[in-house]
């Protein structure tokens, strides 16, 4: 899923049962393992799996807490070794979000801030993003890296949506923009000459999973800075124009669509004397 599910779930187990990380394993799911997992989605995968994890845990070490008692400074490896064989290691955590009490549809919420800096030419429709600054609630993150590289990826991708992936049907409903000679998804260029990340400091989330907050798909929300930015000059060069008049484009702003806003015409086009 691209949600560091499979880092985050491996440090909580390291952490809860006291074990070095390189002894976890995590293996793909399926439903013979989870007969009804159900679906991932809202970027709050890697929270409930953390929950059922930290579960499964506490089961474990409540039956090796007598031993613990007996051998504090056992290792764990010797501590699983003077087991006795009537002792289970198997256990299995399960968890799904219960309803809000206070009648919110969400737990919680998610918030965010960016701005955008971009350089616009108007003859050609060409949009270069100067600098883009973000300051994120992500409660206490569990892997700082890893979100870190969820919000920056999760920017890109709206970075995408505001500015260049147009999907076009022909009049039989045919989808026209099937390669990337008609479709232009973000690439290495796309990505914002200057780049910051700053996680809010200071917010546990008291009402998340390890007071952490979900991470991923809100980021996307905040490339409509970009949106806005562009916008804002597309306005700059109608009033160049003479055009001071409220105008309505909508996203994807596409490089033909800015072009053809900023009424540029050959009789703009005066030689300085």
């Amino acid at each position: 899923m691209g949600q560091g599910i499979n880092t985050k779930v491996s440090q909580v187990i390291s952490a809860e049962l006291g074990v070095d990380i390189s002894f976890i394993r995590v293996t793909t799911p399926s439903t013979s393992r989870i007969a009804n997992g159900g679906t991932t989605g809202g970027s709050g995968t890697s929270e409930v799996c953390c929950q059922a994890a930290l579960e499964a845990c506490r089961k474990i070490n409540a039956r090796l807490l007598p031993y613990k008692k007996k051998q504090p400074n056992a290792s764990w490896l010797e501590l699983l070794s003077s087991l006795s064989p009537d002792v289970s290691l198997n256990a299995d955590g399960w968890y799904s979000p219960s309803s809000n009490p206070n009648g919110e549809e969400f737990q919680y919420y998610v918030w965010g801030a960016c701005v955008s800096e971009i350089e616009y030419d108007v003859l050609s429709g060409m949009v270069n993003v100067l600098s883009s600054e973000i300051i994120y609630d992500n409660g206490l993150s569990i892997n700082p890296y890893v979100d870190l590289g969820q919000i920056e990826g999760a920017f890109i991708m709206g970075l995408g949506y505001m500015l260049q992936e147009r999907i076009d049907y022909d009049s039989n409903g045919l989808l026209e923009s099937i390669g990337t000679w008609e479709y232009k998804p973000p690439l290495a260029q796309d990505i914002p000459s200057i780049f910051n990340v700053t996680l809010l400091s200071g917010a546990p989330n008291k009402g998340g999973i390890l007071r952490s907050k979900a991470v991923g798909e809100p980021s996307i929300v905040l490339a409509n800075s970009i949106y806005f930015a562009t916008k804002m000059a597309i306005k700059s060069s109608r009033l160049d124009a003479g055009d001071s008049n409220y105008f309505d484009v909508n996203a994807p702003l596409t490089i033909d669509v800015r072009q053809t806003s900023s009424l540029v015409s050959s009789s703009r086009f005066i030689m300085p004397k």
